[in-house]
C-alpha cells in the first residue's frame, strides 16, 4: 500500500477530502491495519505484494484512457470543491480533529440535550411539592383522612377480629409506623394505605370464618341424614318414634 502509484492528474478535490481530519486519521488506521496484515507471515507479504504490482501494472495500462476523460473529471472536481466550500461553511465541524469533534459533540448535547431535561424534572418536582403544599390540598386531605378515620371505626364495629386469630397482628405494626411528623397529604396517603391493609385482613378473617361455620354445619347435616337412613332400615317403627328419635338426636 505504501508502493501504491500517485496519480498524474491531480484532483483538488480528492486532497481536500483526504485531508478532512476524520478521513486522514481512518486512512492511517486501515493503513497500519494493512501493514500489520501484510507482515504477519511470508505467504502474506508474497500474496499482497503480487496484488499490488498487479494493481499498479493495471493503473498504467489505463492512463492514456484516463486523460481522455481529463476534461469531465476536472469538470466534476470543481462541483466536488463547491460541494465541500459548501460543507465547510454550514458544518465546520467536520474539519476538526476527532478528538474535539467528540468533545464538542459531548457538549452540545449535555447543553441542548441534558440540562434541559434535568431542569424540567426539577420544575415539575418543584410543582409537585407547591401542589402538595397548597392550602387546597391540605384541606382536602385532612377530609380525606377523617373519612378513613370513620371508616376504621365501622371496620372495627361491624368485622370484629376473631378471638386468637393473629392474622390481625400488623395492625400494631400499622399503628407504630405512623411518623409523628407526618401531615397534609402524606398523613392522608399513609392513613389510607393503612386501612386498605386492615379491611383486607378483616375480611379475609370473616370470610375464612364463615367458610368453617358452613363446613361445620354441612358436615353435622350429613351425619343427621346419615342416622335417619339408618334408624329407618334397620328399626321398623312407627313414624312418630322415628321423628322422635331424630328430634332427639339433633337438638342432643
Amino acid at each position: 500500500m505504501a508502493n501504491a502509484p500517485i496519480s498524474k492528474l491531480h484532483l483538488e478535490s480528492v486532497d481536500r477530502i483526504v485531508s478532512i481530519p476524520l478521513v486522514e486519521t481512518s486512512f492511517k488506521r486501515i493503513e497500519d491495519l494493512y501493514g500489520k496484515v501484510k507482515h504477519t507471515n511470508r505467504l502474506f507479504n508474497w500474496y499482497f505484494e503480487t496484488a499490488e504490482s498487479t494493481i499498479f501494472a493495471a493503473y498504467e495500462s489505463v492512463q492514456p484512457a484516463v486523460k481522455l476523460f481529463e476534461a469531465p473529471l476536472k469538470h466534476l472536481d470543481g462541483v466536488m470543491c463547491k460541494s465541500l466550500d459548501l460543507l465547510e461553511q454550514r458544518i465546520p465541524l467536520v474539519y476538526l480533529p476527532p478528538e474535539m469533534m467528540y468533545w464538542n459533540t459531548k457538549e452540545y448535547m449535555s447543553d441542548h440535550l441534558v440540562r434541559p431535561v434535568l431542569k424540567r424534572a426539577d420544575s415539575v418536582k418543584q410543582i409537585g411539592s407547591t401542589v402538595l403544599e397548597s392550602s387546597l390540598t391540605a384541606y382536602a386531605a385532612e377530609r380525606l383522612d377523617e373519612a378513613f378515620t370513620v371508616g376504621d371505626k365501622f371496620v372495627d364495629k361491624y368485622l370484629v377480629p376473631l378471638p386468637g386469630d393473629q392474622t390481625d397482628a400488623p395492625a400494631d405494626e400499622d399503628k407504630s409506623a405512623i411518623a409523628e411528623n407526618e401531615k397534609g397529604a402524606i398523613k392522608a396517603i399513609h392513613h389510607g394505605q393503612r386501612f386498605s391493609r386492615k379491611l383486607k385482613r378483616r375480611l379475609t378473617q370473616r370470610t375464612l370464618a364463615e367458610a368453617r361455620a358452613l363446613k361445620k354445619q354441612s358436615r353435622e347435616a350429613i351425619n343427621i341424614l346419615i342416622y335417619a337412613a339408618e334408624l329407618a332400615m334397620k328399626k321398623k317403627r312407627s313414624p312418630s318414634v322415628k321423628c322422635q328419635n331424630t328430634a332427639c338426636y339433633i337438638y342432643t
